[in-house]
């Protein structure tokens, strides 16, 4: 005959085997009498990194040049640039996500480092630089030279000639004799004896685009006719042949007026083999255009002598020039004038004690001697 425990006896056993498994279980899992378990560690931040960013940038005084960067990641960054040097002025803006663009404007000759970083929740802040160089390739020499006429009448009223021109003023005191609009070019089949063939006016006409294309930084939108007379008109440079006598001497290639509304230049035909036609006309032009004699120093077309005459503006020409022509004709002398207050480029029609803006220059010729 079996023994049966009491149903209550089987209950409580049933209960302590139930406690001591779940004993075991918190044991087993680390528990500690039922907190929860530590949130998982947060994921380490992901890298960024510039891409595209140049190792250095080349600008020039008053010019601005822009780059573009790209980041690792098309995230919508917050973007930061800085320059250790006040050489430049910088701005930059994000053009869309992950991709940002910066502008350069070089302030004066130098160096300087710039900064680039770009931020973003999440990301590994991403920090570049670059270098940039400034140049500047104005000339304070050659700008009172060419503009102002430095060369052949500096400061002083000896030489009558230049009292002529520009009466009691010196380079401080003239102002630009820029024409106010590109000229129409009238090139004179003959004058007395003296003629230009098919190939002369050829030569001429395109010597006259490249010049007005280099000098003003512009097409030339003028005309170049041909035929016999003079036109002397308003707005148009008559281009002449001429020979030694007339221009005084037979080392004379040619000549021209400065900056007049009714231009004239003449070549001397008996002399077009020592003399580039091509070069001379450029030479001239110049002149009639508003611009004079500059130092020689052996690679300017506006030299009045050289040993080997170049056929293009030198690009230190072609800069000043432009920067004169884009001033505009009557503008008073500033040494720089990029950096000259607006009040004080103010054309002016007159000053005391000189001829007014219309009569400048005289109508004589300026000699340009070229050998």
């Amino acid at each position: 005959m079996s023994h049966r425990p009491a149903k209550g006896a089987r209950v409580l056993a049933a209960g302590a085997v139930f406690a001591a498994a779940l004993s075991l279980l918190h044991a087993g899992c680390g528990g500690d009498g039922g907190a929860p378990a530590a949130p998982p560690a947060p994921p380490p931040p992901q890298p960024l990194g510039w891409s595209g960013l140049p190792d250095g940038i080349t600008v020039e005084v008053a010019e601005t040049v822009t780059f573009t960067a790209t980041l690792t990641a098309a995230v919508d960054a917050t973007y930061n640039i800085s320059a250790d040097s006040e050489a430049v002025e910088i701005s930059g803006e994000a053009l869309r996500a992950g991709v940002f663009q910066a502008s350069v404007t070089g302030v004066e000759a130098g160096e300087a480092e710039i900064t680039v970083t770009a931020s973003h929740t999440g990301y590994v802040t991403a920090t570049d630089s670059l270098d940039v160089v400034v140049e500047d390739p104005f000339d304070p020499a050659l700008w009172r030279e060419l503009v102002f006429d430095a060369f052949d009448c500096p400061n002083g009223f000896t030489d009558e000639r230049c009292r002529n021109i520009w009466g009691e003023r010196n380079v401080e005191d003239r102002i630009t004799a820029v024409l106010p609009f590109q000229p129409n070019f009238h090139v004179v089949s003959s004058y007395r004896q003296w003629r230009f063939t098919s190939s002369h006016t050829q030569t001429i006409g395109d010597a006259i685009r490249d010049s007005i294309e280099q000098i003003t930084g512009e097409t030339f939108t003028g005309q170049i006719t041909s035929g016999r007379g003079i036109r002397n008109e308003y707005g148009w440079v008559d281009v002449v042949p001429v020979g030694s006598e007339t221009l005084g001497g037979p080392s004379s290639c040619g000549g021209a007026n400065v900056g007049r509304t009714e231009g004239l230049m003449v070549i001397n035909v008996e002399r077009l083999e020592p003399c580039d036609l091509f070069s001379v006309t450029m030479h001239e032009v110049g002149h009639a255009l508003g611009f004079f004699h500059v130092l020689n120093l052996g690679d300017f077309i506006m030299s009045p002598r050289l040993t080997e005459i170049p056929a293009v503006f030198s690009e230190t020409e072609q800069f000043h020039a432009q920067l004169a022509w884009e001033l505009g004709r009557g503008v008073p002398y500033t040494p720089d004038p990029r950096k000259a207050s607006a009040s004080s480029l103010l054309t002016t029609d007159s000053a005391p004690g000189t001829r007014t803006l219309k009569d400048l220059p005289l109508d004589e010729l300026v000699r340009c001697r070229l050998h």
